[in-house]
């Protein structure tokens, strides 16, 4: 009963408040209430008002009548509070699965002045986040965790002010047509890439040998001692194995085919890591994942076309 009226709710706010990068708060888009404490203070005035009735007394009758048109004030100062106010979210960065991504919410105000704080959440959670409109600079980062890879769709954004007395409850849903890019997470794993020799023979591969530092990686059983980063075991860290490399006259391929013992997610994780070390380590390398080949290369853009590809990854979602 919950889900189909929360899925009817979500239609009809997607027809009332299409997606936007921007939403400038108004009457159509603006929803206003009493609050729990507004609910009690017109339950209290009510009575009063009864009470004033019954037994004749005037000054009861006044009381009542004031603390009615209080809440009345208190109803079109909370709406001119709100009424203006432009709400603007930014594109949100790729993250690994298990880490915040991070919507940023810029509020601007309309040729007059903010008062009091609002509330952000996404839509249908619990955890707030307060910031204050008297601020200078109206920014908020909203945190949104991430479980799985692939593109998601972020939920709509529920911003509430309480603004003047806490008796009336302004708030709006807002949809910023926002899309996260989750990459896998990352698991280290020695890398081996299969081999592919550059015409040029400009291509180079990394591959394990002695001559230079490349990345550590954990330990394993059997592997040798002589290797373990033992400055970092000192301060209580896990055992780690550096890798040394050493350079040919080749470039190479990360292929999935080559960590086919492992179920998808993992190799998927396994071959995030590499790529992050590979880049970080200015070498140039490929990416075969079934039918999708991505040629040998270096650079951010090739990084994030490489980590895109592993998101997507029988997704079903175009590269």
């Amino acid at each position: 009963m919950k889900a189909a009226f929360e899925s009817l709710s979500l239609k009809w706010l997607a027809s009332r408040m299409p997606p936007e990068p921007s939403h400038r708060l108004s009457h159509g888009n603006i929803f206003i209430f009493p609050g729990v404490f507004g609910v009690f203070y017109l339950v209290m005035t009510l009575c009063l008002f009864l009470l004033a009735i019954n037994y004749q007394n005037n000054l009861l009758l006044f009381l009542s009548q004031f603390l009615i048109s209080l809440i009345l004030i208190a109803l079109f100062s909370a709406y001119k509070n709100v009424a203006g106010m432009l709400l603007t979210a930014y594109e949100v960065k790729p993250v690994f699965a298990g880490e915040n991504s991070y919507l940023e919410i810029r509020i601007e105000e309309n040729d007059k002045p903010l008062h009091g704080q609002i509330e952000i959440k996404w839509y249908g959670d619990k955890n707030r986040h307060m910031l204050d409109l008297e601020m200078e600079k109206k920014l908020h980062h909203l945190p949104f965790p991430t479980a799985s890879r692939g593109f998601h769709r972020l939920p709509r954004v529920t911003v509430t002010c309480s603004w003047p007395l806490g008796l009336i409850k302004c708030w709006t849903h807002l949809d910023f047509g926002h899309k996260l890019l989750v990459y896998p997470a990352q698991k280290a794993e020695q890398i081996l890439l299969a081999e592919w020799h550059s015409e040029n023979g400009k291509g180079r591969k990394n591959q394990s040998g002695t001559d230079d530092f490349y990345a550590l990686y954990p330990w394993q059983a059997g592997e040798s001692l002589s290797r373990v980063a033992w400055k970092r075991v000192a301060k209580g860290d896990d055992w780690l194995n550096k890798v040394f490399t050493e350079q040919q006259a080749t470039s190479g391929y990360l292929d999935i085919d080559s960590v086919s013992n492992l179920d998808t997610e993992t190799a998927l994780s396994v071959l995030c890591w590499q790529i992050v070390q590979l880049s970080a380590a200015g070498s140039e390398y490929g990416l075969k994942l079934g039918n999708v080949i991505i040629p040998p290369s270096v650079g951010p853009a090739h990084r994030s076309t490489c980590l895109k590809a592993l998101a997507l990854y029988q997704r079903g979602d175009a590269l």
